[in-house]
């Protein structure tokens, strides 16, 4: 039996800290497990012998005859540990500390969940909270919670870790008319946490939807595996909070400037199917949707209106959420026009003018219902002449239920005291909202869980590479003390996971300079690199297009004397002679590390403007071939890569395999920190992404212990 069904569906409950004084906690959740009718023994636990709420009062859960699933407990902080331990001499396996003064308040409260969280494992316990607002289950008519709206019975699932707003959003949901199954106020997360949530609503045949107020991921790897096999099964919804955190990788680099927590977050996200909110009204608006809607079979939507104006402003909203306004049959065409006024227009939107009446909408709906062409239907109705705002409702939610396989989305432009209405309907089939740009949004929200759910499940490919190459480059910059790799070094770990890079050559005398030139030949690149120094542009570096060897002979004398005019030349390594790439694409790949998000890729818009234009687009490594494939198509500069202007289209699966490679790379050596690739230039010739330049860099103490080295230098 799964452990959570003591916390979840309890047969009996103890209220450690019960009261009868108005206004205290302990006394709220007694009055809600007594007023939503709990089926199953509750026992009020209170030191002072009695009646509370008809119940006896205990002194002690040891004193209680009966086996006692779930406590509940409600007392001082510094009296949470000696109670835990009865709870266990009795038997309890499930808790739900509600009393706070923990890990929320620092010090000594941190201190005290450190060691609530180890009597927990050594009793084989499972709590939810401490700090917790409590935990509902409608279906067992349990509501062992302080929130203020007793809960009406539906199938959504919410875990919030914010106890007054997971109340606050509970409120709003009832007045929305979607009831919910279970409701888990997470707190402190001791011990469950999302992910536990999660797997225990998988297989919960009350609840079809999931809801998640999120402020922390205890364990993004985890969190990922488990949810995007859930999401398969039935949408989660997210709404995380702390977008504005400044993110803790460094921002040495293109990628590390350009990345943050809340990116790693989003692609966490993203990359587990679950739609995630920033507002929460759109949390609203989406849960209205999934509670009342199929998913679509496409993007192709019509819509219907009394009004041209609100018709206009849908299309435009539904084309930036990118659907297609459905092109009419023919005879749907016919049949509208055999009713309609002739002062309607039968074009897509269909405007059936301000006189249109209740039969005429039900009649329009289900034309376009019947219509192969038609995916989903947007009805929207402005309080203008005739039928009141509930009948028309009531019409078109008729003949919804005719037609379930299809998404319709109202959109009512009348007063709120409507939707106030909607709240006491017997049973609503449709979702409603306010304004056109509200209904195009869910639409493209049951559109993306259907796109999701219909995704076939990408792969991780693995490729021939020499990982002993890039072992040795790494194991030698570490044992010199260097946590940045030189652009050779860089470029040679490319090039053994099989990136393409420009032909290239080390040269560190005059003689070799022209051997590489000729040999590579002109025009060509020279760059210098060093151990020291690592901003090559800064000096006078790189000198490109050079076209002879006289040329670059000259430019390799006058490097070494600006080096040697600012004291640069210790560390030199020599200069690296490539191949000069033609193109005017420029794209960036790279990797950033996230402390708890773990290694984040980077793809898209490169060059000199990355910073300023961030056209650019992360995922979590390691990525399947699908996530690299997307991560290249979501950037604006894809329009670029497809072929503008008469440029020769880039090959989007050779730049694919090398977003692939780099996430094999990151996954083989989990101690790079930052990698840029900027730029990889798009060749004009071929369209293949070249690596022009390269820049990795390591947490060293992290590379001294993967790679064991044994060297005194390093102090392993």
């Amino acid at each position: 039996m799964n452990i959570l069904n003591k916390i979840m569906k309890p047969q009996s409950i103890a209220v450690i800290g019960a009261s009868a004084k108005d206004g205290t906690v302990g006394s709220e959740i007694m009055k809600r497990l007594t007023e939503y009718k709990f089926q199953g023994e509750i026992y009020p636990i209170n030191p002072k012998c009695g009646e509370m709420y008809g119940l006896p009062v205990h002194t002690s859960v040891l004193e209680v005859s009966g086996e006692i699933d779930l406590a509940v407990i409600v007392v001082n902080s510094k009296f949470v540990l000696d109670t835990v331990d009865q709870c266990n001499e009795k038997g309890i396996k499930g808790l739900v500390i509600i009393s706070a003064g923990f890990k929320e308040v620092g010090g000594e409260g941190a201190e005290l969940e450190k060691q609530l969280t180890a009597k927990i494992k050594e009793y084989g316990m499972r709590i939810v909270g401490p700090n917790s607002v409590g935990i509902i289950n409608t279906n067992q008519s349990m509501d062992a919670s302080f929130a203020q709206a007793l809960p009406v019975k539906g199938d959504v699932a919410f875990s919030s870790q914010s106890g007054a707003l997971g109340c606050g959003i509970l409120n709003i949901l009832k007045d929305l008319n979607i009831g919910f199954s279970q409701f888990v106020s997470a707190g402190n997360q001791a011990d469950i946490n999302a992910e536990d949530l999660l797997e225990y609503w998988e297989n919960d045949e009350n609840t079809k939807q999931i809801m998640l107020y999120l402020e922390g991921i205890v364990n993004p790897s985890n969190f990922r595996k488990i949810a995007s096999r859930i999401s398969k099964k039935k949408p989660v919804v997210a709404l995380k909070s702390g977008r504005s955190a400044a993110g803790a990788s460094a921002a040495s680099s293109h990628t590390g400037s350009l990345a943050g927590a809340d990116k790693a977050a989003d692609a966490l996200l993203k990359q587990s199917g679950v739609i995630r909110e920033l507002e929460l009204k759109d949390l609203f608006g989406t849960a209205q949707a999934f509670a009342n809607s199929p998913l679509p079979k496409g993007n192709r939507v019509a819509i219907l209106t009394n009004s041209g104006g609100p018709g206009i402003m849908a299309t435009d909203a539904l084309c930036e959420y990118g659907m297609e306004i459905a092109k009419l049959s023919p005879s749907t065409t016919e049949y509208l026009k055999s009713y309609l006024p002739a002062a309607a227009s039968v074009k897509n939107p269909v405007d059936m003018i301000a006189s249109a009446t209740a039969e005429q909408y039900q009649k329009s709906l289900e034309a376009c219902l019947k219509d192969e062409n038609v995916d989903m239907v947007m009805v929207i109705y402005l309080l203008l002449m005739g039928e009141t705002d509930v009948n028309m409702a009531k019409a078109i939610m008729d003949m919804c239920a005719q037609y379930p396989d299809k998404p319709v989305i109202g959109v009512f432009m009348t007063t709120a005291d409507f939707f106030n209405k909607l709240s006491g309907f017997e049973t609503v089939n449709m979702p409603f909202y306010p304004y056109a740009e509200e209904g195009a949004r869910a639409m493209k929200r049951l559109l993306q869980y259907a796109d999701w759910v219909n995704k076939p499940q990408g792969k991780i490919p693995v490729y021939d590479v020499d990982k002993a190459k890039v072992e040795k480059i790494i194991a030698n910059s570490a044992a010199e003390g260097r946590d940045q790799l030189t652009t050779l070094e860089s470029i040679d770990v490319l090039q053994a996971y099989g990136i393409r890079a420009c032909k290239y050559g080390l040269a560190t005398s005059i003689e070799q300079v022209k051997e590489l030139g000729n040999s590579i030949g002109y025009p060509v690149v020279m760059k210098m690199t060093s151990k020291t120094t690592s901003h090559k542009t800064d000096v006078g570096g790189v000198v490109v297009n050079i076209r002879s060897e006289e040329q670059l002979e000259n430019e390799y004398n006058a490097l070494l004397k600006r080096l040697e005019d600012k004291g640069l030349l210790e560390g030199l390594e020599g200069v690296i002679i490539q191949e000069m790439v033609k193109g005017s694409r420029e794209m960036v790949c790279g990797i950033a590390t996230d402390p708890q998000y773990g290694p984040m890729m980077m793809f898209g818009l490169g060059g000199v403007f990355i910073e300023v234009m961030k056209d650019v687009t992360f995922r979590l490594a390691p990525l399947t071939d699908d996530e690299a494939l997307e991560m290249i198509k979501s950037v604006k500069a894809y329009h670029l890569l497809e072929g503008a202007r008469g440029t020769k289209p880039a090959q989007i699966e050779q730049i694919q395999e090398t977003l692939l490679r780099l996430s094999q790379l990151v996954n083989d050596f989990k101690f790079i920190d930052e990698l840029d690739i900027n730029p990889l230039l798009i060749s004009e010739a071929t369209g293949e992404g070249v690596a022009v330049d390269g820049r990795i860099k390591v947490r060293l103490e992290e590379a001294k212990l993967s790679l064991s080295c044994t060297c005194s230098s390093c102090c392993c």
